[in-house]
């Protein structure tokens, strides 16, 4: 009898967990591969560097700096300016470029927000640690619950609502807190 309501409460455990899982991954990445649903339409150079001249969209003359990610592999950052090419294009100046990476008029891409791809990419001092244990273990997501904007409330959200499923201790991964 007790072997049996402990794997129920180890089945419920895991169904609890997985369902956190899968909400959260909801709630914090895109559903579905990469869309290289934007096209270069030409590369610029003036004395200042390299342009990126793309469709005039909501994404593209959105404020902030974003990466462009190409179809064939790597990806450019680009700068906050945001320079008019007439009614339908804008430029956005190349800031940085994966390495091998050399952008041209026709290639596809994928539009993003993620800038930086570790705290060790923003120049800031990280390392990775691995940590053995046994028995539960916390979760923990990457990120900040403070500051403003609707990433610091989602994330929030997703540890209050995983802590309510699975009753394990949630905590922010302590390298990636804002200070």
């Amino acid at each position: 009898m007790i072997g049996r309501i402990v794997l129920g409460g180890g089945i419920a455990a895991a169904a609890a967990a997985g369902l956190g899982w899968t909400i959260a991954r909801r709630l914090t990445a895109p559903v579905g591969a990469r869309t290289f649903d934007l096209t270069i339409r030409s590369v610029d150079h003036d004395d200042n560097g390299d342009l990126i001249v793309l469709d005039r969209t909501e994404q593209t003359t959105g404020h902030g700096i974003y990466n462009l990610w190409f179809e064939h592999g790597g990806c450019a950052q680009l700068s906050t300016d945001i320079i008019g090419r007439g009614p339908t294009r804008v430029a956005r100046r190349i800031t940085g470029l994966t390495s091998g990476s050399t952008p041209k008029a026709g290639d596809r891409t994928s539009w993003s927000g993620i800038y930086y791809a570790t705290p060790a990419d923003a120049g800031l001092h990280a390392r990775d640690i691995t940590i053995t244990t046994s028995g539960l273990t916390p979760l923990l997501m990457r990120g900040s619950t403070r500051g403003r904007g609707s990433s610091a409330g989602a994330r929030q959200h997703v540890l209050t609502l995983l802590h309510s499923l699975t009753r394990l201790p949630v905590a922010l991964e302590p390298s990636m807190r804002s200070r």
